[in-house]
Parts: C-alpha cells; sequence; structure tokens
C-alpha cells in the first residue's frame, strides 16, 4: 500500500513540478513557536477531588480540593495547571452520545481522603469506579457480606491505601484474594 501511495504521490508531483517551485519561492520560514493546539479551560475542584470538564467527571489529587485549575484540553488529554505548575496529566475520556455523561476515576487520586473518612466510602456516588478492577470488586462484595459496620469501609479502604502507597495493586488482590478463599480472617496489619 505505502508503495502505490508513494506512486501516486510522485505522480502528483511530477504534473504539478512547475507549480510548485513557484511557490516554493514565495514561502516563508516556518515559525519557531509551536501553533496552540489545545483548548484553554478553567475548573474548580469540588470537595469530592473531581473536575467536570465537557460532560465528564474526572477526579483530581486531593490536595486540590478547593482549587481553580487552569486545563490545556487537548484530543487525547488534559493537562491541568495551577498558576504556572503543571499539576496533573489525565487522559482524555469521551461520553457516548449527546448527553450521555462519562466519568475517568482514579482511587489513587482520593485515597488519602477516604483514609481519614473511610465510611465516605460505602455512600460514595464514585465506589464502584474507586475499585481498579474486577478483583477488587470481589474483594469488597465479600468485606462488606462478612464485616458488619464500619470495620468493612475501614479495611476496604486500608486495601486500597496499601495497593497505591506500594504501588501493588495486582500482587496485593491476589494475596487478600487467596485469604478469602482459604478462610482466613483480614486484618490490615497482616497484610
Amino acid at each position: 500500500y505505502q508503495a502505490w501511495l508513494d506512486q501516486v504521490v510522485q505522480g502528483h508531483n511530477r504534473r504539478n513540478a512547475k507549480q510548485i517551485t513557484i511557490d516554493k519561492a514565495a514561502l516563508q520560514p516556518l515559525p519557531m513557536a509551536k501553533a496552540t493546539d489545545f483548548t484553554e479551560l478553567v475548573a474548580r475542584v469540588s470537595s469530592s477531588s473531581t473536575i467536570d470538564v465537557r460532560r465528564v467527571t474526572y477526579t483530581v489529587p486531593s490536595k486540590l480540593c478547593g482549587e481553580m485549575l487552569r486545563i490545556h484540553l487537548y484530543h487525547d488529554r488534559l493537562e491541568c495547571y495551577l498558576g504556572n505548575q503543571r499539576i496533573t496529566v489525565l487522559e482524555r475520556i469521551y461520553p457516548h452520545g449527546k448527553t450521555k455523561r462519562a466519568r475517568s476515576i482514579n482511587y489513587r487520586h482520593v485515597i488519602r481522603s477516604l483514609v481519614r473518612k473511610p465510611q465516605a466510602f460505602r455512600y460514595s456516588r464514585i465506589r464502584d469506579e474507586l475499585l481498579p478492577n474486577n478483583q477488587y470488586r470481589d474483594i469488597w462484595q465479600y468485606i462488606n457480606a462478612n464485616i458488619m459496620g464500619k470495620s468493612a469501609c475501614k479495611l476496604m479502604v486500608g486495601i486500597l491505601y496499601l495497593a497505591a502507597q506500594y504501588d501493588c495493586e495486582e500482587t496485593l488482590a491476589d494475596y487478600v484474594l487467596k485469604l478469602i478463599a482459604a478462610e482466613r480472617p483480614l486484618y490490615l496489619p497482616d497484610l
């Protein structure tokens, strides 16, 4: 395909060689500065550590709650700035349909605030999206069904905190699921 495409382009260039040389003489050098290829937006970080951009809710680090972020919106990412400092880069998500909304939730952004108030995990509107994968959903179902009261949320948030803190998401999930399968008790200090 590439060879055929090269052949078509060469034929086009041969036919138009005279016009191309005339145009080249009138061309100026390209500018040194890059053209703006993003849209600049401003968003306030909510108390739940989220921002809304073009019908999509994104989580950002919880230390930014209440701040106004300047966002450079590219086709594939969002670059978030606080003042002149780039704080975070998020993958851009597009909602499906004209009236639908979408979410891009990263539990690592909000886990520190959840550690202080673990019960908020149970009632969070984004709880299911805070769980990084199906293994953690299985762990939550087990914990929620078998551990009573506030202890269930405290344990689940503690597991998520360990996964984020030590960057061991998959290993920790495998270990906890093995403990569950062996019907052994789950204690945070033992993990």
